[in-house]
């Protein structure tokens, strides 16, 4: 499958037409934000940065990527842009054994308070009550509706959209709630 951009660029629009992120303009510094993790390796260990590790550990976890070994599996399977973009430059990831050393030596609570810094802001945004706004979505297949239909003919799919509580915010909805939309 060929991508028409970057992810690095598609995550940049997705970034600039979320809400919370006009709530939040600045970006995370990532560099500063992990600087505070004190790296326990010597000079001659460090061939990948302890921003870069983290940040990995940080993606795979997301992504339900919870051991070491997941960890550097799912770091060796990212596509190279990826790899550029979490911090290795020359598109080689650390082994399980390098993460699982790593670990063993890190500070628990320098990683948390990173953690902490990372995700505060996001969780610290004015919301509103849960359940004040849903999405229903009904899809159906109607197979084997018509007699004279093919016996293993495609059956006709109906689907409904609706969301509740929000209101529209293209022009031609502007003052129409969603609910009463269906798609």
């Amino acid at each position: 499958m060929q991508y028409t951009e970057s992810v690095v660029d598609c995550l940049k629009g997705i970034v600039q037409h979320s809400p919370r992120v006009q709530q939040h303009p600045e970006s995370i510094d990532w560099q500063s934000v992990c600087k505070h993790v004190k790296d326990p390796r010597r000079k001659q260990g460090q061939r990948f940065s302890i921003t870069s590790i983290v940040l990995l550990a940080l993606a795979a976890i997301l992504s339900n990527h919870v051991s070491e070994l997941a960890i550097a599996e799912w770091g060796a399977g990212q596509s190279a842009e990826m790899k550029k973009a979490l911090g290795f430059e020359r598109g080689v990831t650390p082994h399980q054994t390098t993460i699982q050393r790593l670990f063993r030596k890190l500070n628990v609570e320098e990683v948390e308070t990173v953690f902490r810094d990372i995700f505060l802001p996001i969780l610290h945004t004015d919301t509103t009550q849960r359940g004040a706004c849903a999405v229903s979505i009904d899809e159906k297949a109607q197979k084997g509706r018509l007699k004279f239909e093919e016996k293993n003919g495609y059956p006709v799919h109906a689907v409904s959209l609706v969301v509740h509580g929000g209101y529209a915010k293209t022009p031609m909805y502007d003052h129409y709630p969603l609910g009463r939309l269906i798609l």
